[in-house]
């Protein structure tokens, strides 16, 4: 996605941060000389801002004397992230100087103000024998502008608003102090990235070189993302659309994350052509396939949306590198794997709980992590300590457990070694057609020598049939099983 966009002039990008962001950044623009009459701004914004308050009376362009002289109401573009304040029909007057204003009456989508109201002096240049002012409309590449040794940081806020906005090249004008500054621009990025996940998970890589001398240069990134701008807004739009349907207004935070996993399970398919290209929430929601890194966005996008806490993280399973969720429920972490509870080759209507809310020690079986995950450079992840059968237990939440199908970790649907011929034995001179328990035991190869186990147990009992589904069962530490029993008679 490249800064100039249909005929609009950009000379100048201004970040605006709102309050409740990250870091509070309060713009402090440089000053502009020798400006074109004909030249428009465009005002760049960190969050969505509220249409509402995008007119002329809280963004304009005002005279020496104070009076605006916008005659065009400003424009909210780009999803919400810009606004563009046009220069008047007439143009700005020659060897004038004009300020652009921003009011803290613009607030964002969630009703935050600016952190203060941004005023930017510009001067039009002289005319010259040559000025034509249809000329001033050619298209030109934003650049933005940095100062060094702030505690606003400009640079980075610059940064993180054009990697949000996955900008795939753009400019920076910095001005300071260059002595390391190939170590400054990585530390920033790497602060940037780690700061906003979603982002983070979305980026591929980057690029970037800069020139200059003295105390100033000019920063070149290029950068590349698995999303485009416009595909996060239809992801941050459909995610709406799909929340709307499928959580209820009854609906406590167990029960919605189980609707968003269930939801995922059943609507992607694990892209068994392991296509990079696929691997982002777009291509789950418009495509129906995708790798762990969309199941995780996707799962990740709709939580935060349900204003349920979670986490990104990446590591290793099966040996592969990965990435999954963390959710907090209750003030308690548990690790998420959609990707591993959704069955592949994909098998409509089945949906499993193998990898649903686990504690560290009952995932660390297949899957290994460490502090700052892949890269190094991530959040430190918050400990899972809290085992869900026991949250759902003390909840008293029967239906839950059993939608999830977490009873038969319990006592009373467990069997062992010495049980286990008691309890077919039980069942079958009950004449019960079907049962189903958790099997422990220290025998080996039992799902090879099953039918060789269960022969014996049963040897003796009347029943016509008996068949038996037997798996092994991912969320403990013991070795056990689920078995199902059918019994015809």
């Amino acid at each position: 996605m490249k800064f100039v966009r249909g005929s609009v002039s950009i000379i100048l990008f201004i970040v605006l941060l709102f309050i409740g962001s990250t870091e509070i950044f309060a713009a402090s623009p440089i000053d502009k000389k020798d400006v074109d009459p004909h030249h428009d701004f465009t005002v760049y914004f960190n969050q969505k801002v509220d249409q509402r308050t995008v007119h002329i009376k809280n963004i304009h362009v005002i005279d020496q004397n104070g009076k605006i002289v916008t005659d065009k109401e400003p424009k909210l573009v780009d999803g919400g992230y810009k606004v563009v304040v046009e220069a008047p029909e007439s143009g700005y007057a020659y060897g004038s100087t004009y300020r652009l204003v921003v009011t803290d009456n613009v607030l964002s989508e969630k009703q935050k103000p600016l952190t203060n109201e941004l005023q930017m002096n510009f001067t039009i240049k002289n005319a010259t024998a040559n000025s034509d002012a249809s000329n001033h409309h050619t298209k030109t590449v934003a650049s933005l502008t940095a100062t060094a040794d702030s505690s606003l940081n400009p640079l980075k806020e610059q940064i993180r608003t054009a990697f949000q906005n996955r900008q795939t090249s753009f400019s920076i004008k910095y001005y300071g102090d260059l002595n390391n500054l190939t170590d400054k621009i990585t530390k920033t990025v790497e602060e940037v990235l780690s700061e906003d996940e979603y982002l983070f998970y979305d980026y591929r890589n980057y690029r970037f070189t800069w020139n200059g001398k003295g105390n100033e240069a000019t920063i070149n990134f290029t950068a590349t993302f698995y999303q485009t701008k416009e595909q996060v807004d239809y992801v941050n739009k459909r995610v709406q659309e799909i929340l709307a349907k499928i959580i209820k207004s009854s609906m406590n935070d167990h029960e919605k994350v189980k609707a968003v996993h269930d939801y995922v399970v059943s609507n992607v398919a694990y892209d068994t052509t392991y296509s990079q290209a696929n691997n982002a929430p777009y291509f789950a929601l418009t495509k129906g396939k995708t790798l762990c890194n969309g199941y995780a966005m996707l799962v990740y996008k709709m939580l935060e949306e349900l204003d349920i806490p979670v986490r990104l993280i990446s590591g290793k399973a099966g040996g592969d590198s990965h990435a999954w969720n963390l959710v907090q429920l209750d003030g308690k972490w548990y690790h998420l794997d959609v990707t591993w509870d959704d069955p592949t080759p994909d098998k409509k209507g089945q949906v499993t709980y193998d990898y649903y809310l686990l504690a560290d020690d009952e995932i660390r079986q297949s899957h290994s992590w460490k502090d700052g995950g892949s890269t190094g450079i991530e959040k430190t992840y918050p400990r899972a300590n809290t085992y869900y059968i026991e949250v759902l237990t003390k909840r008293g939440d029967k239906k839950l457990m059993e939608s999830l199908g977490l009873q038969y970790l319990t006592s009373d649907y467990t069997v062992d070694d010495n049980k286990f011929s008691t309890y077919l034995k039980t069942k079958i001179s009950k004449k019960e057609k079907n049962f189903t328990f958790r099997y422990v035991t220290n025998k080996p190869n039992v799902l090879n020598n099953f039918k060789q186990i269960i022969s014996a147990a049963t040897n003796g009992l009347k029943y016509k049939n008996l068949n038996w589904n037997v798996s092994e069962i991912q969320r403990t530490k013991e070795k056990d099983y689920l078995v199902s029993i059918t019994v015809t008679y």
